[in-house]
């Protein structure tokens, strides 16, 4: 899948493939994130593949204007397979710093693929500690951030096993408990 999303961006499979997903809207600033991406391409091989659709089609389109690298396509809604791209990527791309929670943004979090995002919303938590995080609507800190990712395809990562619920709630009574305790302190 990787090498066919590759070769619709008229490129080979040592470049480093990017998908962007979620609905077209002007706050999604995908406009910014096609220049970025095509800025980014001029210095090594780079794909981006858009999948949405929203009422910001017509500026997305004339951002790609013709750039063989760049592919906008439909949403796919099919869960397994959209799955199945975000693993096949080398980073998910997103613009959008205005989200509390992106979930496009979580699924690429758990599908074990870095993220190249906004170091500010709810984006941020998964670049926060990472070079891969970028200032808001600055189309040149997310070039730098895109020529983070190492070059060429991706090295698979193992999977991390998903926390049990006890598991999750032993950790989160854990924390509270040493809240109270801090609390306790200070009081005293």
């Amino acid at each position: 899948l990787r090498r066919r999303l590759l070769a619709m961006c008229a490129l080979g499979p040592e470049a480093t493939l990017l998908v962007c997903a979620g609905g077209l809207a002007t706050e999604e600033r995908v406009p910014m994130l096609v220049e970025a991406a095509t800025i980014a391409g001029r210095r090594r091989p780079i794909g981006l593949v858009i999948f949405g659709e929203g009422r910001a089609h017509k500026e997305v389109r004339r951002a790609i204007a013709g750039n063989p690298h760049v592919r906008l396509l439909r949403p796919v809604r099919e869960r397994a397979q959209f799955a199945t791209i975000l693993a096949s990527a080398d980073a998910l791309l997103h613009g959008c710093e205005a989200e509390t929670f992106g979930m496009i943004t979580a699924e690429a979090h758990a599908s074990g693929i870095p993220l190249v995002a906004p170091a500010m919303g709810g984006a941020s938590d998964f670049v926060r500690d990472t070079a891969l995080g970028f200032t808001p609507a600055d189309t040149s800190d997310v070039v730098r951030a895109i020529l983070e990712l190492p070059a060429g395809a991706r090295k698979a990562s193992a999977p991390r096993s998903p926390r049990s619920m006890e598991e999750h709630f032993r950790d989160l009574y854990r924390i509270y408990a040493g809240l109270v305790l801090n609390a306790r302190r200070v009081a005293a």
